[in-house]
């Protein structure tokens, strides 16, 4: 961002590329000149690297003796869900597909992680559309073997005034209203996910029972037990979920609270690079956004110079005051410029989610029990060669700032710390 604005700037002061490069060099002289450091949002916690390391491999024995215990010997059946699990005909002593799932926010918008701002400041304000704290859940779930399974999204929704006709809602439509539900059921069909909805667009305990009952339910042998790994999240742990649980030999195991970064494979490994695909979405997005704006621009461009041409001729040709009245009249034909960014809505979210999922690749999601130490056998897994970068998104920020897209100020709980000046260059 940096370097692109200084280029910009002698631009306009009439140096060429070739006179003035802004190099690496000139960047670290000019931060520190002006006394500017590069601010990152960080998360911060309590646990320390050597308590993550003993709960990892106490978790890691835990789910190494409940495979024994309870003679697990699969998680999912191939056949039904469509896909290959390798686990037909020869079998590993014992076989076993550990499931993981993971409930993450989805938000509308993604802030950039990074900006500049004057050194010694306590707080830093990031600048935005407006709508970054809307937001969507979803609950991914993957085996060991790689497979993924549909993914249940949860879209924040209203609830009727009568209470028979919300009961119906929940019981018949996913929560939605009949409207509603026209568009979430061709939603559901087109991109292989169950969607529900919510005042709160977050994760419950019927939402938990419809999960089970979805993926483990209605499977071919409901004799053999299986293993599900989820986090301690109030709605994964009602007495509800957990008899119908094991009245289906699903067995539940809790990961450690305050160690999902170490134990679960999908904070591991999976949830980075699915939301580095969501911000990616929504950059191609916003860029979308503002080509169109553009091009709406050049129209509007040729049309304001044939009405300017107009209101040359009715000045040249017409008394004064029927002249004023004709160009007026004109000038309310001039069309307006001013950018308005449209957020994204139901339709482009749930879009997103599907495609994101389905990119990651097999190598991910087996790699989270890897790193995790839980995988039942003595596969090497190849690290994945997963896309994390984001071009530019500060950039295409400064754009929309420029255009009138963004707001002057955001209220925002994030924490802020120094990082070296290296990681912006």
């Amino acid at each position: 961002m940096l370097k692109y604005k200084a280029l910009e700037v002698a631009a306009d002061e009439g140096l060429s590329p070739e006179t003035f490069k802004a190099s690496h060099s000139w960047r670290r002289r000019f931060m520190r000149r002006h006394k500017l450091s590069i601010r990152a949002r960080t998360r911060q916690g309590q646990t320390m690297p050597e308590d993550a390391a003993l709960a990892k491999e106490k978790f890691s024995s835990e789910v190494r003796a409940a495979i024994i215990e309870h003679g697990i010997s699969n998680v999912y059946n191939a056949d039904q869900t469509g896909t290959n699990n390798n686990n037909k005909g020869s079998r590993l002593s014992p076989t076993l597909i550990n499931a993981s799932c993971s409930v993450l926010a989805v938000f509308f918008e993604y802030l950039p992680r990074k900006t500049v701002n004057t050194r010694g400041a306590k707080t830093v304000w990031v600048k935005c559309g407006g709508k970054d704290k809307e937001r969507a859940t979803v609950m991914l779930l993957g085996d060991w073997h790689g497979n993924k399974y549909a993914p249940f999204v949860i879209f924040k929704c209203g609830t009727s005034r009568h209470k028979n006709i919300q009961e119906e809602n929940d019981a018949v439509r996913h929560g939605f209203s009949v409207r509603l539900w026209k568009e979430v059921f061709g939603l559901q069909a087109l991109h292989g996910c169950r969607i529900y909805g919510n005042p709160t667009a977050w994760w419950n305990s019927y939402i938990s029972l419809q999960f089970i009952q979805y993926h483990f339910g209605y499977r071919d042998n409901m004799d053999e037990k299986l293993l599900l790994l989820w986090d301690d999240s109030s709605g994964h742990w009602t007495l509800e979920v957990l008899d119908y649980a094991a009245s289906i030999n699903v067995i539940l195991m809790k990961v450690p609270p305050r160690y999902t970064y170490v134990c679960q494979p999908a904070d591991v490994a999976w949830n980075q690079p699915f939301k580095c695909r969501l911000r990616q979405r929504w950059l191609d997005c916003l860029r979308a956004q503002i080509a169109a704006h553009h091009s709406r621009e050049k129209e509007r461009a040729e049309k304001r110079s044939q009405l300017g041409e107009q209101i040359a001729v009715i000045g040249r040709n017409e008394m004064q005051e029927v002249a004023r009245v004709e160009i007026s009249r004109v000038q309310e034909q001039y069309p307006s410029s001013a950018f308005e960014m449209v957020a994204p809505k139901r339709v482009d979210i749930a879009s997103w989610i599907a495609e994101s999922w389905h990119d990651l690749s097999a190598t991910t999601i087996v790699s989270g029990f890897a790193n995790a130490d839980l995988l039942g056998d003595t596969r090497k897994v190849d690290a994945p060669t997963e896309y994390l970068g984001i071009d530019n998104i500060t950039d295409l920020l400064g754009e929309l700032e420029g255009l009138g897209a963004v707001g002057k100020q955001v209220c925002s709980d994030d924490e802020y710390a120094s990082s070296s000046d290296d990681d912006f260059f």
